[in-house]
């Protein structure tokens, strides 16, 4: 074969071959940014239902005597300037796009506040009979508030398998807590 030919092909295919890892890096690349632009967005709903939570939960430790130094004034203050929560809707966007921990929080706070009787309606101070629940309240809470704001605050959008291992840990902890509160409030009631 003919020496310029020869040198001819193997410049085609070379071309060819550069040309083919051009376009499969073009490829790669792009679906790599449409996969972080839309992490982005979800991580940015994410965050927008974690804030609608964090309202809800200063809503109900307002409302139902959890928050430190809250007289019936500063209550009615409160209740005048802050909506009440649609719950429904934060519900929805916890399931949508918070992690399990953080939901199963989530509910395990709105149980524990729903077990109190709401202040605004009966315009009073807790009682005494409800230091247990409001406890109880309280660590699911802060337990709940500390869970986002690890997550909202990682360096990382993503959690490691370690911190999700974390995250699930506390929840569970959570979990015992109350239930162990549970048992003392039976118990107290009954004896």
């Amino acid at each position: 074969m003919d020496p310029t030919v020869t040198g001819a092909a193997i410049g085609l295919a070379g071309g060819v071959i550069g040309a083919v890892g051009a376009y499969l890096a073009t490829v790669s690349n792009t679906r790599k940014t449409i996969e972080h632009d839309r992490e982005k967005r979800v991580w940015e709903r994410r965050a927008e239902a974690y804030l609608a939570a964090l309202a809800a939960v200063e809503y109900l430790q307002v409302t139902r005597g959890t928050a430190a130094d809250w007289d019936p004034p500063m209550l009615e203050d409160f209740l005048r300037t802050h909506n009440t929560p649609d719950w429904e809707m934060l519900d929805a966007r916890i399931q949508a796009f918070a992690s399990e921990p953080v939901w199963e929080s989530m509910q395990a706070v709105i149980k524990a506040y729903k077990a109190l009787p709401a202040l605004h309606l009966q315009a009073r101070l807790p009682e005494p009979s409800h230091r247990e629940r409001i406890a109880a309240a309280r660590v699911t809470g802060a337990s709940f508030i500390d869970l986002i704001r690890t997550e909202l605050q990682s360096s990382e959008r993503r959690q490691t398998p370690n911190q999700q291992r974390s995250s699930r840990d506390r929840a569970q902890r959570l979990k015992r807590e109350l239930e162990t509160i549970a048992i003392f409030h039976e118990q107290s009631r009954s004896g």
